[in-house]
């Protein structure tokens, strides 16, 4: 079954007819849908459209939903790009008049959750930031649920994360069925690094062998690879191309793409232990569950007023 990547695309106002000539202020919001048969069908189905109708609901009128860009999951370079026609923000005031004033430092922080479907799952989160806030829905530095608004945000959420957590599901919300988010398998464990080293003339080539040879010969070749954890040369925590197998056992290893720059030296586990690679084989599903955590910053996600320096990454 294929899937869908959907980013949705907002930007502040302009003067029109001049959308998507310029912005103040930007941003997108992501999720998955399963495959509809096409680019077009993806566009049209009521997911999608759904998204769009509720998201617009609470979004201040100085904002605009401008685009929608729709990728084959596995195959990015196959994409459409789809204008959103009356995609201008549609929160109010109790009137009934556009809410014209919207908040460009606060977003809300919401946590979804795929709960685990046996022993060797886990829950699944992900956090997503709701930005283009009307100013009804904010006191101070946190949610003001008395908002003209605040219904309309409740809607949205149960449509696309089904219910609150330990809630029920609204009766006669709109509830997503195709549209949601994409992790892990948790049937393909990951393993440690045995050694990483460059080869080549130009030293960018990378090499890696897993600490469990039967890991490779007992899978089909990956596609793609992600590889965690280390430490002095974060550039090596990506998502790497996978080109071939190399060696023999019981010294089986996995050559990827290439870096940029040369990588001078290698990793062997006895010094480096906790460098972890895996497939990068994924699931999708809508998620069953969310939490509100609260107002938060609109860039960075974090709390307002945090301490500075190196004391800010204090937990």
């Amino acid at each position: 079954m294929a899937f869908y990547k959907v980013t949705f695309f907002f930007e502040s106002e302009q003067a029109p007819p001049a959308w998507g000539t310029g912005s103040s202020l930007g941003w997108t919001e992501t999720s998955y849908l399963e495959d509809p048969g096409s680019l077009d069908a993806a566009f049209a189905s009521p997911d999608v459209q759904n998204y769009i109708t509720l998201r617009r609901a609470f979004l201040a009128n100085i904002y605009n939903m401008t685009f929608v860009r729709i990728s084959l999951e596995g195959s990015p370079r196959v994409f459409k790009i789809f204008n959103v026609v009356g995609g201008v923000g549609a929160a109010t005031w109790r009137s009934g008049q556009p809410h014209r004033l919207g908040q460009v430092q606060c977003a809300i922080l919401v946590d979804a959750t795929k709960l685990p479907i046996n022993s060797l799952d886990k829950s699944h989160h992900r956090r997503m930031l709701l930005r283009g806030l009307p100013t009804d829905l904010i006191d101070g530095n946190v949610i003001d649920s008395s908002g003209n608004n605040w219904p309309k945000v409740l809607t949205f959420l149960n449509f696309l994360f089904t219910k609150p957590a330990g809630g029920v599901h609204p009766a006669g919300n709109p509830q997503s069925a195709k549209l949601g988010i994409r992790y892990y398998d948790p049937s393909i464990q990951a393993v440690t690094v045995r050694k990483m080293e460059s080869f080549g003339a130009a030293l960018k080539q990378i090499r890696v062998e897993p600490d469990v040879p039967e890991w490779i010969l007992f899978t089909a070749n990956p596609t793609r690879v992600v590889v965690t954890n280390v430490k002095d040369e974060p550039r090596l925590n990506r998502t790497w191309k996978f080109i071939a197998r190399d060696g023999t056992a019981p010294n089986i290893g996995m050559v990827f793409g290439q870096l940029t720059r040369p990588f001078y030296g290698g990793y062997i586990n006895e010094d480096v232990p906790d460098v972890r690679m895996r497939r990068a084989a994924f699931l999708y599903s809508v998620p069953e569950e969310y939490t509100i955590i609260g107002l938060r910053n609109k860039k960075t996600g974090r709390v307002f007023r945090g301490l500075r320096g190196r004391s800010s990454k204090r937990r």
